[in-house]
């Protein structure tokens, strides 16, 4: 088990990509299991449990479909399984750090603390989800084989179609 979170970090730090995550449907399957139980955490500190959980479902779909077909359109379909356990795995690392930081800015009253460490944290948090976007650059550029500004505008991409239609479906 740590030497998978080891290899998830590696690729967090952009030193291993896809490539280096064994192909095994066990795999995905516990990676997929770790990151509804971390999404479910992060999406329960401000919506309810159903919510969270449609939410998480919905963005693993989008996810699944969006790199399927990239993967389809550039011919590397076969590294798909390799592909969306690493996004799986290093996303959750990534949301784990997002968390904590999520629960203070919610939980601050801009009355009893200072409206400057609310907005630095704020910004820390933006900084953390600038990573997330470039980790999940770095992983689509290595399963299409492509540079990383390719990479980071699929994954722009992603997250923002991910976003609009959480947005249009929950509100949020």
């Amino acid at each position: 088990m740590y030497q998978l979170f080891h290899l998830y970090f590696d690729i967090c730090l952009l030193r291993k990509g896809p490539q280096a995550v064994p192909e095994s449907p066990f795999l995905l399957l516990v990676t997929l299991l770790f990151n509804l139980t971390i999404s479910l955490i992060a999406g329960t500190i401000t919506d309810t449990f159903s919510n969270a959980l449609a939410q998480a479902l919905l963005g693993f779909g989008i996810m699944i479909a969006f790199t399927a077909i990239v993967l389809s359109i550039r011919g590397h379909i076969k590294r798909l399984s390799q592909t969306i356990t690493a996004m799986l795995g290093t996303e959750a690392l990534i949301t784990i750090v997002l968390i904590p930081m999520s629960m203070v800015i919610i939980g601050m009253d801009t009355e009893s603390v200072s409206r400057f460490l609310k907005d630095a944290l704020t910004i820390l948090w933006l900084m953390v989800v600038v990573w997330y976007l470039l980790v999940m650059a770095h992983i689509l550029r290595h399963a299409l084989s492509m540079n990383l500004f390719q990479g980071v505008l699929l994954s722009i991409g992603m997250l923002a179609i991910t976003w609009q239609i959480n947005a249009s479906l929950f509100g949020s």
